[in-house]
């Protein structure tokens, strides 16, 4: 049996915000393997989930809101109560980590799976609790089957840990492509944000480039899916900016909704800021999501998934966010369709190459 275990954000429903391990758990069922998921609320604000093949749900545990130390042994609890039947673990990120460490240290022939989904130098500001965070995740590379990291820049630094290439494999966060009902382009102007709705959001430079777009473009439209604590500033400031008939926000939709809509549409932003440290590491699943769709990608350099839109020439990336180099950017690819649909076609193989399903396949055989 797989026993998979691992950090969420969840939306006002509780719906658990898709990650790395949801598509692990799709490809497992998928293949008729008895699987566990435990979902662990990354904030305590809900009691942990535990998800079942067949989709049963249940909670378990006590929920600690504010204390972090409680927090923690009791996801270190709820999952060491599915050791049992387990011959596979894999565990997202150092606090789950600790528990494989456990689980190989009491079923040393069983195999632990050590998945990170980001990685950072500086987890927190508290020097106690960052030098915890790297200890603790040199011990999962040292007590680990096997190390998936997301991005190419979290197995080069593992490289420099000392981690075997043997054990240093790569699991972006792509999504199933064959799975995806991509649509051939119809013409439409529909732009489109994936994100949470937070500060570390730059959304006024691309409401900028839509409201200059509006000028010879005034069905051009952007759609931003998302929920967050800034819905209502950006809000205010679409209307501000008298963008109401052209920017749309769609609010939380669950993961089937979601590629709907990206299939749909015409180019899809992932630009991010330095605010979060863990970004230069990460691999950005919406923008793997919106070329798995056919859809190029505005994005910026600063997270690992850059580099792969930049080799396939899959989009535009941009060193610094520039509101003209965007408007110039969305403006050729609206005028020069065979411009766009070479983009496409660029996006289509980029996704392709990196299908979730093939590489879980070589992963777990």
């Amino acid at each position: 049996m797989y026993l998979i275990a691992t950090h969420v954000v969840y939306d006002d429903k509780e719906n658990a915000t898709h990650g790395s391990a949801h598509a692990v758990f799709d490809f497992l069922k998928k293949n008729n393997k008895q699987v566990i998921l435990i979902e662990h609320c990354l904030y305590g604000k809900y009691q942990s989930q535990i998800v079942k093949q067949n989709d049963f749900v249940k909670k378990t545990g006590r929920f600690y809101k504010s204390n972090l130390i409680f927090k923690s042994f009791n996801e270190l609890f709820c999952n060491i109560k599915y050791f049992k039947g387990t011959d596979v673990f894999i565990c997202v990120d150092p606090l789950n980590g600790i528990a494989g460490v456990i689980f190989k240290l009491f079923k040393h022939k069983k195999v632990f799976i050590y998945l990170t989904p980001d990685y950072t130098e500086s987890r927190f500001t508290n020097k106690i609790l960052n030098i915890i965070y790297q200890l603790t995740d040199r011990v999962c590379l040292k007590f680990s089957n096997e190390v998936w990291s997301v991005s190419t820049r979290i197995q080069n630094k593992r490289r420099l840990q000392g981690l075997a290439d043997s054990k240093n494999k790569l699991l972006p966060n792509s999504p199933d492509f064959e799975s995806i009902k991509r649509k051939a382009y119809d013409g439409n102007k529909n732009l489109v944000i994936v994100s949470h709705l937070s500060k570390s959001l730059n959304l006024l430079p691309i409401l900028e480039a839509v409201k200059l777009l509006t000028k010879n473009f005034t069905d051009i439209k952007l759609s931003i899916i998302g929920s967050g604590d800034e819905r209502e500033a950006f809000q205010a400031l679409t209307i501000k900016m008298h963008l109401e008939k052209n920017v749309n926000f769609l609010g939380q939709k669950n993961h089937e909704e979601v590629m709907r809509v990206l299939s749909e549409s015409f180019l899809g932003f992932a630009l991010y800021t330095k605010e979060n440290s863990w970004n230069f590491y990460g691999d950005s699943m919406k923008a793997r999501e919106y070329v798995a769709c056919g859809m190029p990608v505005i994005i910026n350099d600063i997270p690992s998934t850059a580099d792969d839109i930049r080799k396939y020439d899959a989009g535009l990336v941009l060193a610094e966010i520039d509101t003209e180099k965007i408007v110039n950017f969305i403006e050729k690819c609206l005028i020069d369709k065979k411009y766009y649909l070479g983009l496409r076609e660029n996006a289509i193989r980029l996704g392709k190459d990196f299908d979730k399903n093939k590489i879980l396949k070589e992963l777990l055989g």
